[in-house]
């Protein structure tokens, strides 16, 4: 089974909540991926997720795939990041 939250702000989603979400990714064992339309990346490499940080990035979707997925995404929605998960993806 695999769980995902949209993460979206307009205009932007700003630079700290990327890295955030690497930070509370690399607590869990599940796989993390982030992609936003046009790449698909590990959520749990700060470098990868900053080359996403663009002015014009007002939606990501995150994806979570293993043994502790629900915990994962559950503490995303818990976080300071839950107030930019998308009420209907």
């Amino acid at each position: 089974m695999s769980k995902k939250v949209t993460l979206q702000n307009k205009p932007g989603l700003p630079g700290w909540a990327l890295t955030d979400l690497v930070y509370i990714a690399r607590e869990f064992h599940c796989h993390i991926s982030i992609h936003d339309d046009e790449i698909k990346i590990d959520g749990k490499k700060l470098l990868e997720v900053l080359s996403l940080v663009r002015p014009d990035l007002s939606k990501v979707e995150v994806g979570f795939h293993g043994v502790d997925e629900a915990e994962a995404e559950k503490t995303i929605r818990d976080s300071s990041l839950g107030r930019f998960i998308a009420a209907n993806p």
